[in-house]
């Protein structure tokens, strides 16, 4: 079993633009939570256009936009390899008083390998997520810059040593904006455009099989909780008028 995750840094954006929006991309619209606000979320099927969805729409729970997929799978049989690429498009606001200053992907699915294969064999997950960061504290960016990351788990018949039938496999990836904006920010990052490709990939050989799906993909944001200058002072003399009222 391995897994992998690496990050580049001061991309061309250009490639958030890759395989664009096809006409049977799925709009989903907006979701606003506690403090984030996910806007215009949209998906598109890369390797199968018109296959949506795959992801299918997902829930809100705070600030946590989850998707449950239903069609994300890949599979093959005695030789031809198989793709499937989900893509997410939306931007990601923050509400007055909060930034942010991390972006988690978690997911998990389930996989099998069987037969007389060896390492051609294989399935793998992986996501790549492009942020283009536009605001940070509020302030528009006069060059905004993108940043791509991308993680992945695989593995093959040879590696696992038996076959296998619907073992679990999960993936994490964290977006960490404090790294990346240093310590020149008050909230973090309050406006961005992020896409997010969702890819299976399976092979196969001769009397094999290799079969991997996604069950489960969420986002987790992290923020920060940064009071007002009028806020602070109201909380200030809050706290002098209990002292004065204890002594």
């Amino acid at each position: 079993m391995k897994t992998g995750i690496q990050s580049v840094g001061l991309v061309v954006f250009v490639a958030i633009e890759l395989a664009g929006l096809a006409q049977a991309a799925i709009q989903y619209g907006d979701f606003d939570g506690t403090t984030v606000m996910y806007l215009d979320v949209t998906e598109t099927a890369n390797s199968k256009p018109g296959s949506e969805p795959l992801l299918g729409p997902p829930t809100l729970t705070d600030n946590q936009l989850d998707f449950d997929p239903q069609g994300l799978v890949a599979t093959s049989t005695g030789g031809p390899f198989d793709i499937n690429d989900a893509q997410l498009n939306f931007s990601i606001d923050t509400g007055p008083g909060h930034g942010l200053t991390g972006l988690e992907i978690s997911e998990f699915g389930d996989y099998s390998l069987t037969g007389s294969g060896g390492v051609e064999t294989t399935v793998t997950a992986a996501v790549g997520i492009w942020i283009e960061i536009l605001a940070v504290d509020f302030q528009p960016l006069v060059d905004p810059f993108a940043q791509h990351y991308s993680a992945s788990f695989t593995t093959d018949l040879a590696t696992e040593g038996q076959e296998v039938v619907l073992a679990p496999w999960s993936l994490s990836l964290f977006v960490d904006f404090e790294t990346l904006l240093g310590s020149t920010f008050q909230y973090g990052v309050t406006d961005a455009q992020v896409v997010i490709d969702n890819q299976l990939i399976t092979n196969s050989e001769l009397d094999s099989l290799a079969f991997i799906a996604k069950k489960d993909f969420k986002l987790i944001p992290k923020t920060t909780i940064n009071p007002e200058p009028a806020t602070v002072v109201v909380m200030l003399l809050g706290g002098l008028l209990i002292a004065r009222r204890r002594s």
